[in-house]
């Protein structure tokens, strides 16, 4: 279901209209004072590895997992007890001046993903967790962190508050992810048995997943321009918006196929279609209920 590409042009369209996260993007994709500093840095810090584009602060970058660290302007710090071997408690924290398109593959455990104030880089905080589960990748057009949790781990991810990310998508077969305030272009939110609770700011494409699991999405700002919910074999679903009255901000597309969609003045179950058309609306929303799937919609 992933329509990123598909609606690409949409999202620039809104933005150029809106003028949204123009400035924030630009800190994205790199324009910090972070950078600056480390221009003069490089030249009069000895700690600075030219070949792993990172600190080290004392500790030898061959200790960490090339895959994580390497190409990055990353910082790494494990506790005194901590080692790539496994040893000690698993600790750890990592920073990454540049990333584009945030993706979580969760299979247990704990991932948090939040803004702050007074950040510069996005950092990293694990418990019990190994580094060799996040990876970096770059090609020029872009920064792609990944970060796998396969153990009963917690992560938790602190964004600059300037920062519109391109895209984060997160993928929950198995425990708990939460998002507060999430500022992206483009979110997207699959559950399969695990649990999402979410709320957004700004962004201009949502998607919304589930299956046998459940997804709260709550959004805080303005309404997102396009929204694409499915839910099936008893996934449930709950939409909320901010303000009362984002109902007319959109043109609606409802399928049920055995399941069930309720909107503040409509429910519809067993097999339906349903299109709601809105002219004085400038958004989409797509929701799709099968087999047992919930999806409930509140403003």
């Amino acid at each position: 279901m992933n329509k990123f590409v598909k609606y690409g042009t949409v999202i620039g369209f809104v933005l150029v209209l809106t003028g949204t996260g123009v400035s924030a993007a630009a800190f994205a994709m790199g324009a910090s004072f972070y950078k600056i500093g480390r221009f003069v840095e490089e030249r009069y810090d000895s700690t600075y590895d030219e070949y792993y584009g990172r600190y080290g602060y004392g500790n030898d970058g061959g200790q960490y997992g090339a895959a994580a660290l390497e190409g990055t302007a990353a910082v790494v710090d494990w506790d005194g007890m901590t080692g790539p071997d496994g040893e000690g408690n698993g600790n750890w924290h990592a920073e990454y001046t540049d990333v584009t398109k945030l993706e979580i593959e969760q299979n247990s455990g704990t991932v948090e993903v939040m803004y702050s104030d007074y950040l510069e880089n996005m950092t990293i905080d694990c418990d019990r967790g190994s580094i060799e589960n996040v990876t970096y990748q770059s090609d020029g057009r872009g920064s792609k962190l990944t970060v796998r949790v396969t153990d009963d781990a917690k992560y938790v991810i602190n964004i600059p508050s300037e920062w519109m990310i391109e895209e984060l998508e997160a993928d929950v077969v198995n425990g708990l992810f939460k998002g507060e305030n999430i500022q992206a272009l483009g979110v997207e939110i699959k559950v399969d048995g695990g649990r999402a609770d979410v709320t957004q700011s700004s962004g201009g494409l949502l998607e919304l997943e589930c299956e046998n699991g459940s997804i709260t999405w709550i959004g805080t700002g303005d309404s997102i321009p396009i929204v694409d919910v499915e839910s099936e074999n008893n996934g449930t679903v709950n939409l909320s918006f901010a303000e009362s009255g984002t109902g007319e901000n959109y043109s609606y597309k409802l399928e049920t196929r055995n399941g069930t969609i309720t909107l503040p003045d409509l429910i519809l179950e067993g097999d339906s279609d349903r299109k709601i058309p809105n002219a004085s609306g400038e958004g989409i929303m797509n929701i799709e209920a099968k087999n047992g799937g919930t999806v409930v919609v509140t403003y």
